[in-house]
């Protein structure tokens, strides 16, 4: 089986995700994980652009933490 690569980073997606769930704007999101609102938006980029970041693991598990969906 091929993989397929991508320039987009999968953390970017699922934070991507339960920012809209959850109608979460740049500060909301800084509170929770730590990072700058600057940072945050540089999550959100056009991959292809010179600004685009990929978010680290702890910021999606911050999130995830806080705003799962998972039933136990």
């Amino acid at each position: 089986m091929n993989k397929i690569k991508t320039a987009y980073n999968i953390n970017n997606g699922k934070i991507a995700i339960i920012r809209a769930l959850h109608r979460l704007n740049y500060d909301e999101i800084s509170k929770i994980t730590g990072y700058s609102a600057g940072t945050i938006k540089s999550w959100f980029a056009d991959p292809d652009k010179p600004g685009y970041r990929k978010a680290p693991d702890d910021a999606y598990k911050k999130l995830h933490a806080k705003y799962s969906m998972e039933v136990e």
